[in-house]
């Protein structure tokens, strides 16, 4: 799948996907407990889901190839697991 296609998904369909073929990567906490994103590995990309608690659950998806918006995950990241995904 290319990113262009995960991006014309709807984000319950992009959530399931991540959920069912993606790789879990790493998290971010923002904000307290509340509010956070997600880093996982898709295929040939990266899908950093956000999500807000009090807002319901997840927020938005963005998908990218960057490894800059890796960055902030170093801390949490394991780098076998990236290196798999």
């Amino acid at each position: 799948m290319k990113p262009q296609e995960f991006d014309y998904l709807d984000v319950a369909d992009q959530a399931e996907l991540l959920y069912n073929h993606g790789t879990y990567l790493a998290s971010l906490p923002q904000e307290g407990d509340d509010q956070g994103k997600h880093l996982y590995g898709l295929e040939t990309f990266f899908a950093e889901v956000h999500y807000d608690l009090t807002a319901g659950g997840i927020t938005r998806i963005e998908s990218f190839h960057s490894y800059q918006r890796v960055l902030p995950y170093l801390d949490q990241l394991d780098l076998d697991q990236l290196l798999r995904s």
